[in-house]
């Protein structure tokens, strides 16, 4: 409800702003600086409200259960360029096809990825590494998902293998 008013208010502001461009354009004497600056705010408030306003998504992962049991991991949908976490998120949200209830997952520890950034293709330092409780790769299943405004909220329940 409330991103259709959004829309709406910039519908209605586009349309001022076109109305306002038409009416300069038909009457040459009426044209000043200040008008031009009220077509071109009302235009670009327009635009933004109609258009790039509802572009911006967060999405929000939360965890029960396994190695991620309590942890939060929140990333913009539109910003790439963000920490660690936050691209967690929006990978998980996409592989799930967008957080689909009932889609399965499976997230590495911190541990385990830097295990193997580190060590890389070295099998005897990665056996090793292996028998530690850290080296864990656990399933998930999406439980729930629910939009509020411009986020998305997915809950993920650990899945024992």
């Amino acid at each position: 409800m409330k991103q259709a008013l959004i829309q709406t208010c910039g519908a209605v502001l586009l349309g001022a702003g076109l109305g306002l461009a038409a009416h300069c354009a038909a009457d040459a004497e009426d044209r000043n600086f200040w008008l031009l600056i009220v077509i071109v705010a009302c235009g670009a408030g327009g635009v933004y409200l109609m258009f790039v306003h509802t572009l911006r998504r967060r999405v929000v992962f939360k965890f029960e259960g396994g190695f991620m049991d309590g942890k939060t991991l929140i990333g913009d949908l539109k910003d790439q360029a963000q920490g660690k976490s936050a691209n967690e998120a929006v990978r998980h949200y996409f592989n799930t096809d967008r957080g689909a209830v009932g889609q399965r997952f499976w997230s590495a520890s911190d541990y385990m990825v830097d295990t193997l950034r580190t060590h890389g293709g070295d099998v005897t330092a990665l056996r090793a590494a292996s028998r530690d409780p850290r080296f864990q790769c656990d399933h998930y299943e999406v439980v729930d998902r629910r939009e509020k405004d411009s986020e998305i909220h997915v809950r993920a329940k650990f899945i024992p293998s």
